[in-house]
């Protein structure tokens, strides 16, 4: 399976696990653990939902938007705030 359509399934399962408010710790988990694990692939972390994105978009996004920021880094992930939402990004992929 492509790691971007994966993803998005991992997502899925967690944003449908939140809507309900069920424990969705398990879901969260997994999809981050799966987004670390894949350089093509990264994870639009909404308010209330989170989304899967091919990595090439979002490094021209970030390339062509001024207003995006870094807001932090944490092991060697960038989280990139623009258009009212954070993408985790490898940070390499943007240096």
């Amino acid at each position: 399976m492509e790691p971007l359509k994966k993803l998005q399934q991992l997502c899925d399962a967690s944003n449908r696990r939140y809507k309900t408010d069920q424990n969705d710790d398990d879901q969260v988990r997994a999809l981050f653990n799966y987004a670390k694990k894949e350089n093509s692939v990264c994870v639009i972390i909404g308010y209330d939902d989170y989304n899967a994105i091919e990595a090439e978009k979002v490094k021209n996004m970030y390339k062509e938007n001024p207003d995006a920021a870094v807001k932090n880094e944490e092991n060697g992930f960038s989280y990139i705030e623009m258009n009212y939402k954070r993408y985790m990004i490898k940070t390499s992929l943007i240096q």
